[in-house]
């Protein structure tokens, strides 16, 4: 391409040169030329190729056996003695052509058939820009015609009718043997498919498709130019799913169309490449500093994207992160990104916003990683010098504990254990860690705290002060709490005592609650312990003379730090106190477990850090309610509908309620009393136990998304790693230097060793409901027999390892980095890292990188595509319904399919418009494929040890069911899937499943026990199987057969 001052040179007729532009352009059109304004430049007008132009190349390129063959016959490759691969022939054929192509032409035996390879090669390139640039223009219709290649083929047609062909021809001379092994053939298959593996017809067409598009890719390995062994092992496994041939023209599409994409990846940095923007060179001068982050006011406000089919409204119905982007207010646009995860953005190439929902859930999760990495082998080894038992809770009670006691007080870790030191000074390194990451983003009061070794976050029991309230009475216990305050801060003996009145009735009126809320922050800063003040009936008068000093008015906007604030409420934990004759600490009324007061402390300082870096609540920023005001003026100055403007707020209150950890703790619905909700946490822990035994097997679904994503070639790169993966899933220790750093660095991957992945499937923006550690031990313990936690563990680490291995190559679509908060000048200084620090081959050396904000910005993409490949349900994606105390136990799995509509389908739109169509497409054929095996073999271990097997398996295994299933569990389709496995539930009931009402499925196993018990103890087969299927943690896949044998034997 020229540009326009160069004109003359573009045309290649024997014309002379014109002289004015209107010549130019006319010479420029007669010689196939256009210009393109976009790079001011006369470029090759494209070619306009056609719906069976695709077809075709997609027919020529491995659809189909007979063009194959045609291709095959083009090349007669006969020996010549006297040929050699010399330079003449090095230099003439293969200094121009493709290396990808060079194999295929080393297979010439004569300069002749060597020509006829050449027109192959020309062939095959041709088709690919026929597949890749139709792709560009549509496409779904490109979807559609390489679909119709593979299924409109002649082999499919003969292959169907196999069995009539084995018959008929059996009686044909000449054509008997062929006809005989057909018919064996058939006979071959029908035989492996009966019997125990039951699979019947679905599993005859894998058997044959499998066979079929497996022969058929040897095949064209053979004849095709750039077909290699991957391909063949990709076909056959394609084709086991799909028919035939129709699984390789997808893989086919997705390798023309990814060489045709090349010029999207956007690579700045490659080992030994240039970095061509010259404002990004400084980076290799000097570590980039934290900037400054927008104001909300400052921030570009993309309207919400629009789906393909116009799902929009289903998405902003259940999702309040999708009805705040919906607002006709800019303002409530921009802070519901800031507040939780887009995965939508817009349909025009913007750039998403790294939200503090996802930087709360990462700075969560690597905390109780980097913890549980020392804190789990040094409990080890003290519980086996205490003599504890394995499974003994009170063992993990204790070490918690002493652990506490030894970080806030050096005499008491000086008489510690070993065990119990270590431990200890690896819970001061998260704190100081926190502190570090508060200060760097500017978090208000951080800049000011000096960090302390003997600082624990305080966070109070609920439990404990109710049971000494009612042992002591509340007079006594608030003159306790009260004599601790006074004696520390020096402030009114009568003040303190009334402030701990209240406080106490505050904290002890809870009766389950989320282990990070807001009652911690009261008695660490000022502007929230004056307001909790006034809010229970206090002026600022009495506050001030109570204190003895002037703090923060709770009035302003401005919040003012007072920097002595939590030294000075870091209270005698451990000095006994004597009131009326009762002598205690106020160590005694908090929650001393270590990995408790870790997760609440990280999940604060995730919320605060997650704010300040997008510019609310930090140092010099706009307060949150300076920013809600900001968004009614903008309201009013704008005739927005002061209703709409109203409901935004409430959306917006309550999301931030849900980042502070307090909406389970808060919710009143329903007449719903703050201390009666107990009973719906057992409830929801017990439900958990006894319909969670497929979770594991259903989340294998999941592997599509990082293959889809990731691409074929990275997958094979990093597959060799599996075992390291798996030895991490138990210790939390991978050999990969780079891979521990990102995994301590996300918390990916790190279940198993944290146990918290029994509550991926109910648990909502990494809140966790602080819980008796026996319901806590029994939901890890189910986590880990269900294979919930080994799967989730194995595919969160596979796939940050593909991530890792994508930004090596220099591979990240343009799409993914936009959908994860990645700029284009962000992408930049990312590789200018990689470069400088890593080897440009297996070592990106993530520990050495010196521009810490690209490496937050790259920690928290790999976080939140991971987090929605292997999905943990994000704020935003679901809704305060759901996430309240009666929703989450009435629809306690629903939360999970409700936010695959925004983190798998809107996700998965936006790509498919922004230049990631294969690979969108790839996530729904994946999920499609894997869903049907999936459920085939839940289906079948179902039905063992049932008296009715066969009228099971023919019910359940109909096509129908197959397909309702397929889609149901196809996380891609959003919503639609999950009415889709509406039918399933009437049939199968709806006590498991993502789609399920469990408390349902727990009364129906008490109505026929009820049943059962006043109808003389008949109780039918299936009355059985709903009572059995009650009891928490025998019900997992492998048990299935035993259990449904025993309501076999004792049922009617």
């Amino acid at each position: 391409m020229e540009t326009i001052e160069e004109f003359t040179s573009v045309f290649t007729s024997d014309s002379v040169a014109p002289k004015d532009p209107s010549m130019v352009m006319r010479q420029a059109t007669e010689n196939g030329k256009i210009f393109d304004p976009n790079v001011n430049a006369f470029i090759d007008k494209p070619d306009d190729f056609g719906f069976m132009d695709t077809v075709g190349a997609f027919r020529e390129e491995g659809a189909s056996l007979v063009e194959i063959a045609a291709r095959q016959r083009a090349v007669d490759n006969e020996y010549d003695p006297e040929f050699r691969f010399d330079d003449r022939v090095m230099k003439t054929y293969f200094d121009d052509t493709p290396e990808e192509f060079h194999d295929y032409m080393f297979g010439a035996e004569s300069e002749g058939s060597l020509k006829q390879m050449m027109e192959q090669v020309s062939q095959t390139q041709h088709n690919q820009k026929i597949m890749g640039e139709n792709f560009g223009d549509s496409p779904v219709l490109t979807v559609v015609a390489a679909l119709s290649a593979g299924m409109l083929t002649e082999e499919n047609l003969a292959i169907s009718l196999i069995p009539v062909a084995g018959w008929g021809m059996s009686g044909v001379k000449g054509l008997g043997t062929v006809g005989k092994s057909l018919g064996t053939l058939s006979n071959a298959v029908n035989k492996a498919t009966k019997g125990k593996t039951k699979l019947g017809t679905m599993g005859k067409m894998g058997v044959f498709a499998g066979t079929q598009g497996g022969l058929e890719s040897l095949y064209a390995s053979n004849v095709l130019p750039d077909y290699t062994i991957n391909d063949v092992l990709l076909d056959t496994a394609f084709s086991a799913g799909f028919s035939g041939a129709m699984g390789s023209v997808v893989h086919r599409y997705a390798k023309s169309a990814d060489e045709l994409r090349e010029h999207e990846k956007g690579v700045a940095v490659l080992s030994g490449g240039d970095i061509k923007d010259p404002d990004i060179q400084m980076s290799l001068e000097a570590p980039q500093p934290v900037h400054a982050p927008q104001r909300i006011d400052e921030i570009d406000s993309p309207e919400q994207g629009k789906t393909i089919i116009g799902t929009n409204w289903i998405s902003n119905l259940l999702s309040e992160g999708a009805a705040l982007r919906g607002s006709k207010n800019p303002l409530v646009r921009n802070l519901s990104r800031i507040l939780v995860q887009d995965n939508r953005v817009n349909n025009k190439s913007s750039t998403n916003i790294q939200s503090t929902s996802s930087i709360q859930t990462r700075i969560t999760r690597s905390a109780r990683a980097k913890l549980a990495r020392v804190h789990r082998p040094n409990f080890n080894k003290w519980r086996q010098n205490t003599k504890y038992g394995r499974l003994s809770v009170r063992a993990h009670e204790e070490f918690e504990g002493l652990v506490t006691r030894a970080v806030r007080n050096d005499s008491v870790y000086a008489d510690s254990p070993k065990e119990i030191q270590l431990a200890a000074d690896n819970a001061r390194e998260v704190f100081k860690d926190l502190l570090d990451q508060k200060k760097r983003y500017r978090v208000i009061g951080a800049k000011e705290t000096q960090y302390d070794r003997n600082y624990v976050p305080t966070q109070w029991d609920s439990g404990k002060l109710r049971a000494v309230v009612k042992e002591h009475g509340g007079t006594k216990v608030s003159k306790v709490f009260g004599q601790s305050v006074a004696a520390k801060n020096g402030w009114d003996l009568a003040f303190s005592v009334r402030l701990s009145r209240l406080f106490i009735q505050k904290v002890s009126s809870l009766d389950t609650g989320v282990t990070a809320n807001r009652l911690e922050d009261i008695l660490e800063d000022s502007t929230a312990l004056r307001k909790f003040l006034v809010d229970e009936g206090m002026t600022e008068a009495e506050i001030d003379v109570g204190m003895g000093a002037k703090m923060a008015s709770s009035k302003g906007n401005r919040r003012v730090p007072d920097t002595n604030m939590r030294q000075r409420l870091d209270m005698d934990y451990e000095t006994k106190f004597t009131v009326d004759g009762l002598t205690m600490s106020v160590s005694e009324m908090l929650n001393n477990n270590m990995s408790d007061v870790v997760q609440s402390y990280a999940f604060k300082s995730g919320r605060h850090i997650g704010f300040a870096r997008n510019g609310i609540d930090g140092d010099g920023m706009d307060t949150m309610e300076a920013v809600i005001e900001k968004i009614n003026k903008y309201g009013a100055d704008n005739g927005i509908d002061p209703l709409e403007t109203a409901d935004d707020i409430t959306i917006v209150r309550k999301l931030i309620q849900g980042l502070q950890g307090s909406e389970l703790i808060e919710d009143t619905s329903l007449g719903l009393k703050k201390n009666k909700t107990k009973g719906l946490q057992m409830g929801r822990n017990l439900t958990y136990l006894a319909y969670s035994g497929y979770f594991g097997m259903m989340s294998v679904i999941e592997t599509a998304n990082i293959i889809a994503y990731g691409g074929l070639g990275v997958i094979f790169k990093v597959a060799p790693q599996y075992k390291d993966w798996i030895k991490a899933a138990r210790n939390g220790e991978v050999s990969n230097n780079d891979m521990q750093n990102i995994i301590d660095a996300t918390g990916l991957g790190t279940h198993g060793l944290t146990g918290s992945a029994s509550t991926r499937m109910d648990e909502i923006g990494g809140m966790v409901e602080h819980m008796d550690p026996y319901w806590q031990k029994a939901r890890q313990v189910q986590g880990v027999i269900s294979g919930l936690t080994p799967v989730t563990d194995f595919l969160q680490r596979f796939n940050a390892a593909v991530m890792r291995q994508k930004w090596m190559d220099g591979d990240i679509p343009k799409a993914m980095r936009q959908d994860t908060g990645i700029t284009d000048a962000m992408y930049d200084r990312i590789q200018v890292q990689i470069k400088r620090h890593g080897d440009g081959k297996r070592v990106m050396g993530y520990d050495k990188w010196d521009d810490v904000e690209a490496q937050d910005a790259f920690t928290n993409h790999v976080s939140i595509e991971v987090r929605n490949n292997v999905q943990e349900t994000d704020l935003g994606a679901t809704n305060s319904v759901l996430r309240g105390q009666i929703g989450s136990t009435i629809g306690q799995f629903l939360s999970f399919a409700v936010a695959s509509q925004e983190q798998q389908f809107a996700r998965m739109n936006r790509r498919a418009v922004n230049g990631m169509g294969v690979e969108a497409a790839y996530v729904v054929i994946g999920q499609m494929l894997i869903a049907s095996l999936v459920t085939t073999a839940r289906t079948q271990v179902s039905s063992e040890g049932r008296s009715d097997q066969r009228e099971y398996l023919e019910k359940h295994l109909d096509p129908s069911s197959i397909v309702e299933n397929m889609v149901g569990y196809t996380g891609a389709f959003g919503v639609m899937g999950m009415i889709t496995q509406l039918p399933d539930k009437f049939q199968r009931g709806w006590g498991s499943g993502l789609v399920a009402n469990p408390l349902a499925g727990y009364l129906d196993g008490l109505g026929h026990l009820a049943h059962g018990m006043f109808s003389e103890g008949k109780m039918t087969e299936q009355e059985y199987r709903s009572v059995i299927h009650m009891f928490p943690i025998i019900n997992q896949a492998y048990t299935k057969a035993g259990l449904n044998a025993i309501a076999a034997e004792l049922g009617d």
